[in-house]
């Protein structure tokens, strides 16, 4: 946890630094006061980072939640403390509205910090917030409830990190601490095993334990040559395998949740299909997409698929439409409801988000070779977009005609087309090594 926390603690210091560095360049203030500066920072994010860092340790003492689930869960966690924390009227902000009030007459409070797309709805918006003058912050007032708040924070940190001994093994999986029921009934197979004759055991030698085996020549050695046939692409075949290999591992539950999503995109009004239900079926599969491209290197088979015939233009390919197919088969009811309703535009988003997201994990999977790279991505792009409303970033379509009418289904498209380039690329670094 102290590693852990170190590292944060780092990050932290470069935003204060940055913060000194941004207050020169842009010449506000030549005068760098450090403890007001540094002060919000050091008091509010510190406690944070340190219940971060504990958080990342139980994560990695419970088994289920050590890979991608942890990921998952630890994002929405994230998102559910700043919806919770009410993070715009948070102290700092309330602080700085303070100022402003007093700089600018007629200020009525409030405060925004986003990201804008540039559209040319947004250009009397934008100019009339570059008119705005700056205002002298007159720094912090802190008081007892902030430090309290503080203290909470790092008696959770505490509770945390103690929690997570309790689920820490140190040999765990390492054959140490075998109980002795476990000792005995080995000790009883060894003495059975020693009663077997020599010659009987799967291990011995054919030849019997002195007998060297003979020596053949490069010349003596007579290989079979592969029926013709065994070297055929069976592409329904290998489709099926991807397929069981995507799905494998799932239980009856997850099958059962991704049931109730189509039968809801059926019934539910086509309005909360769109704005609500849709992010929520294509956010289910994350994990099992996050697999594509990276599979093989994660399960330590990837010298055994790349040494098959032609794994760059026969299973890639495969791999990238079992995506596909699983995207649309999870998706398959909001599909339908729009096509019922005769929304073509939201049949149109909806198909370049289902080539888009497998598209993004192979490439990512055969790019990064590791799977949390696509759980990252993916998550912060499904919020950005769809979640937040940013029709450029919206990959599903949320607001369909809006959407089309600003390009978005050629740009998706577009990206679609090079991260495969990119998926190329990677597996084809992976064949080299």
């Amino acid at each position: 946890w102290l590693s852990n926390f170190a590292v944060l603690f780092v990050l932290v210091l470069l935003v204060v630094v940055a913060a000194g560095v941004l207050q020169l360049v842009r010449g506000e203030d030549m005068t760098i006061d450090v403890w007001p500066l540094a002060a919000p920072s050091l008091i509010i994010a510190v406690p944070t980072m340190g219940l971060v860092a504990a958080l990342a340790v139980l994560f990695e003492t419970i088994r289920s939640l050590r890979r991608g689930l942890g990921n998952v869960v630890y994002f929405f966690f994230f998102m559910f403390a700043i919806f919770t924390t009410g993070i715009a009227s948070s102290f700092v902000l309330q602080n700085m509205e303070r100022s402003a009030a007093e700089a600018i007459p007629g200020f009525n409070g409030g405060s925004s910090c986003c990201m804008i797309i540039k559209s040319q709805a947004m250009d009397q918006i934008g100019r009339e917030w570059t008119e705005q003058e700056t205002f002298r912050f007159s720094g912090m007032e802190w008081d007892s409830k902030t430090f309290l708040v503080r203290l909470g924070y790092a008696g959770a940190t505490l509770g945390v990190a103690f929690l997570a001994v309790r689920f820490f093994d140190r040999f765990e999986g390492a054959g140490g601490g075998s109980s002795r029921i476990t000792v005995f009934f080995e000790s009883i197979r060894r003495r059975l095993r020693s009663m077997i004759p020599g010659r009987l055991r799967r291990d011995s030698r054919p030849y019997g334990d002195t007998e060297a085996l003979p020596e053949l020549s490069v010349g003596q050695l007579q290989l079979t040559p592969l029926d013709s046939r065994s070297t055929g692409f069976r592409f329904a075949d290998l489709l099926v395998a991807e397929l069981r290999l995507m799905l494998k591992g799932l239980q009856w539950w997850w099958y059962l949740v991704a049931l109730g999503l189509i039968v809801a995109s059926l019934i539910m009004p086509l309005e909360n299909v769109q704005s609500g239900l849709l992010p929520a079926v294509w956010v289910w599969p994350v994990l099992i997409w996050s697999s594509m491209g990276v599979r093989e290197v994660q399960n330590r088979t990837d010298q055994l698929v790349f040494s098959a015939s032609h794994p760059l233009t026969r299973q890639l390919p495969v791999t990238w439409l079992s995506g596909l197919i699983l995207t649309a088969l999870v998706g398959s009811g909001v599909l339908l409801r729009l096509l019922i309703d005769g929304n073509a535009d939201g049949a149109v988003m909806w198909a370049v988000g289902a080539l888009f997201i497998p598209s993004l994990a192979l490439a990512l999977g055969a790019l990064g070779g590791s799977s949390k790279v696509f759980q990252i991505v993916y998550l912060a792009l499904w919020y950005i977009g769809p979640m937040q409303g940013v029709t450029r970033f919206d990959f599903m379509g949320l607001e369909p005609e809006e959407a089309v009418a600003e390009g978005v289904p050629l740009i998706f498209v577009g990206a679609a087309v090079i991260l495969l380039v990119l998926a190329v690329a990677g597996r084809t670094r992976q064949l080299r090594n």
